[in-house]
């Protein structure tokens, strides 16, 4: 299983999307975080899941 990289100039945007909804409207910016770390657990299940199924290049 691969483990998540963010470049320095993604986790910066990040850190700025998180400022904004700290502002504005947190129930949103949670809703937002919570939904980008359930789809990079799903890519990691799926990378898994195709290498156990023998395929060696799971995109």
């Amino acid at each position: 299983m691969s483990n998540l990289i963010i470049s320095p100039s993604a986790s910066r945007d990040l850190n700025q999307i998180a400022d904004y909804f700290l502002e504005g409207n947190l129930e949103a910016g949670e809703k937002l975080f919570r939904e980008f770390i359930e789809e990079e657990f799903r890519i990691q299940n799926s990378e898994l899941s195709n290498l156990l199924e023998g395929d060696s290049d799971p995109h």
